[in-house]
């Protein structure tokens, strides 16, 4: 049981749902194992910022669908789903993503007040998401949020209506 192979990094709320579930129905292994297993570097989630809650944009942590799946990257996807690791990072998207809005509305006032164009406050924002996923220091809730913010359709024009 303290065999290096037998061991898996997890913070105490996954380890407990992990528990002793390691193979699905059919024998398949289920939950992503560092020793063993090599991470497949393909997106195999997603963050989509396209509809709001509470008055503010909401982003939802999705699976790729247009992903063409490896072994790896459907035990990544498993692991994912088997300790509910999808709901726990889109409530912290989420935190981060409330946070980032209320910085980026006075932000973008104080530009409007000064002349910029709601164009321009964007490219500038999205310079600034652009930039921040190029630091290998950055978290991957962060890492999740910019690159749904890049894409989202709907942060422009709530950043305009709200500053």
């Amino acid at each position: 049981s303290v065999m290096p192979q037998n061991l898996i990094y997890l913070c105490k709320d996954c380890n407990e749902k992990k528990d002793n579930k390691w193979l699905d129905a059919r024998n398949q292994r289920v939950i992503f194992n560092v020793y063993y297993d090599h991470p497949s570097g393909l997106e195999v989630l997603l963050c989509v910022i396209n509809t709001e809650k509470d008055g503010f944009p909401y982003a939802e942590i999705k699976e790729n669908t247009t992903l063409a799946h490896t072994p790896e990257s459907l035990l990544e996807l498993s692991t994912y789903k088997e300790l509910d690791i999808i709901e726990r990072y889109e409530s912290l998207v989420n935190e981060a993503l409330q946070s980032e809005c209320i910085s980026r509305q006075s932000d973008a006032e104080l530009r409007k007040a000064n002349g910029m164009s709601i164009d321009d406050i964007w490219d500038e924002y999205v310079s600034i998401y652009s930039n921040a996923l190029s630091n290998p220091r950055s978290s991957v809730i962060y890492q999740y949020l910019y690159k749904g913010l890049i894409s989202s359709p709907i942060m422009k024009d709530w950043i305009d209506r709200n500053s």
